[in-house]
């Protein structure tokens, strides 16, 4: 006798797929000018055979790629402006740790790295200091005439507001709001 005889006939029949919703797409991102620039130097970088180049370009581009997978993909330059610094800073901490490891070739390799990675700091629009001294003060002078007190925390929400979408040094801007509540 077959083991199939043997089995209830509703266990037999098709299964239909169940649907969990929509699939969730990643976001596809829009093609700024250094986006392009950046395709452009990698193949001009594959006829060159400038192999240090290439392989900082291609891991650029892979870092653009994963984050476009996550909630805040690169979208604007202001977004690639703050990948290119955390790569930066990674690559920096990296030429440390490879200076007292005392491998020379790694340093090099990191150094040419951060070369290129500045080559392409250099070409993004970013908010200079007055500007951001002018905001930070308009922002102070929004929050005295709300008869808000002066804080840190809703002095930085004004600020950042008025700068959304725009390339800027985070960090900066935050020592400069400290120095302005002093």
């Amino acid at each position: 006798m077959s083991l199939l005889r043997l089995l209830p006939r509703a266990s037999l029949a098709v299964r239909q797929p169940v649907l969990l919703g929509p699939l969730r797409t990643t976001r596809a991102l829009s093609e700024s000018e250094i986006l392009t620039t950046i395709k452009n130097d990698l193949k001009d970088s594959l006829r060159a055979k400038d192999k240090p180049r290439l392989s900082v370009l291609r891991n650029l581009l892979a870092s653009i790629t994963n984050a476009s997978k996550t909630p805040k993909p690169v979208a604007n330059d202001s977004a690639f402006y703050a990948l290119l610094q955390n790569t930066i800073k990674t690559s920096q901490a990296a030429i440390e740790d490879f200076q007292k490891a005392k491998r020379d070739d790694l340093v090099d390799k990191e150094q040419v790295q951060v070369a290129v990675l500045e080559e392409y700091v250099k070409t993004i629009d970013v908010v200079g200091e007055e500007e951001i001294d002018k905001i930070i003060a308009t922002a102070t002078e929004e929050l005295k005439a709300g008869q808000k007190p002066l804080a840190q925390g809703p002095l930085t929400g004004l600020v950042f507001a008025q700068l959304k979408n725009r390339a800027v040094d985070a960090q900066a801007v935050s020592r400069k709001i400290k120095a302005a509540l002093e």
